[in-house]
C-alpha cells in the first residue's frame, strides 16, 4: 500500500484573481499532485496553460516550468504513467499536451465542455496530437489505490481523487483556494458539505490498468449501472488533492 509520503504536492505557479471576483487581486496558488505508485507515477492535474492572450491579461498567470516541477519531485514527463484532471480549465490541465499517448482520465461531460466557447484552452488541454483521453461516466480506478469520484459543482464534470495510504485515505472533497491573504475551502454551486458526502458514500470504482507494463491500456469492467466494481471501505479521513479556480 502507498504511504502518505508517496503523494507529493507540486507547486505549479499562481494567478491573480480578476476584478469580478470577491477576492479580486489575491494570488491564487495552483497545485498539482504526483502519486508515486509501484506501477508508475500518476499525475493529478498538469498546471497552467499558455495560448490565449485574454487569459494572460485577465489572470496574469505566473508559471513554474513543468520539467522543473517534476524534476524536483524526482521524475520526468516521460515517466508519467497516467494523468487525471479534476476538470479541464486552463490552470488544471494546461500542460496535458506534454503527455501524448498517455491515458488522460476525465469525465465524458467535461471533455465535451472543451468545445464550449471561453471554457478552456482547447489546444494544449485536449486537442493536441497524440491526445489519449479515457472518458468516464462515473467512478473509476486509475491504478490500485487511486480512484476517481465525480464531484460536480464547480463544473458539471468535476472529479475528485481518493488515495488509499497506510496512514489513512486522502481525498479531494472541496475546491481549495490558497491565496496570500487567506486559505478557504469552498465549492461553487454544490457546497463542500455536499462534496464531502459524495466522498463518504464512495464504495465502488473502476478502471484498473491491466498490468504494470508502461503503455498498457486501462481495462474497465462495467456493471449494469455503468460503473465497474472495486471493493473499498468508507473513507476515514480526507485531505485536499485538487486545488480549484473560479470559473470564467
Amino acid at each position: 500500500m502507498l504511504s502518505a509520503s508517496d503523494v507529493v504536492r507540486l507547486h505549479m505557479g499562481h494567478f491573480i484573481a480578476p476584478g469580478h471576483l470577491p477576492f479580486a487581486g489575491a494570488a491564487i496558488v495552483v497545485t498539482a499532485y504526483l502519486v508515486r505508485h509501484p506501477r508508475g507515477p500518476v499525475l493529478l492535474d498538469t498546471g497552467i496553460g499558455v495560448g490565449l492572450q485574454e487569459v494572460e491579461d485577465m489572470y496574469k498567470p505566473v508559471r513554474r516550468p513543468l520539467d522543473e516541477v517534476l524534476r524536483d519531485a524526482g521524475v520526468s514527463p516521460a515517466e508519467i504513467r497516467a494523468v487525471a484532471n479534476c476538470h479541464l480549465h486552463f490552470d488544471h490541465s494546461g500542460n496535458n499536451f506534454r503527455f501524448p499517448h498517455v491515458p488522460i482520465l476525465a469525465q465524458k461531460v467535461e471533455r465535451e465542455a472543451v468545445a464550449t466557447p471561453n471554457y478552456t484552452l482547447p489546444g494544449p488541454v485536449a486537442e493536441f496530437e497524440g491526445a489519449r483521453f479515457e472518458l468516464l461516466e462515473g467512478e473509476a480506478e486509475i491504478v490500485p489505490g487511486v480512484r476517481i469520484v465525480p464531484t460536480p459543482g464547480h463544473v458539471p464534470g468535476h472529479q475528485s481523487f481518493v488515495i488509499d495510504t497506510r496512514e489513512g485515505r486522502s481525498s479531494s472533497p472541496a475546491r481549495r483556494f490558497r491565496t496570500r491573504r487567506c486559505t478557504r475551502a469552498t465549492c461553487t454551486r454544490g457546497g463542500s458539505t455536499a462534496r464531502d458526502e459524495r466522498i463518504r458514500r464512495t464504495r465502488r470504482g473502476s478502471l484498473a490498468f491491466r498490468n504494470s507494463t508502461p503503455g498498457a491500456s486501462p481495462s474497465p469492467t462495467t456493471s449494469r449501472s455503468g460503473s465497474a466494481r472495486l471493493s473499498a471501505a468508507t473513507p476515514r479521513r480526507a485531505r485536499s488533492v485538487c486545488a480549484g479556480k473560479p470559473g470564467r
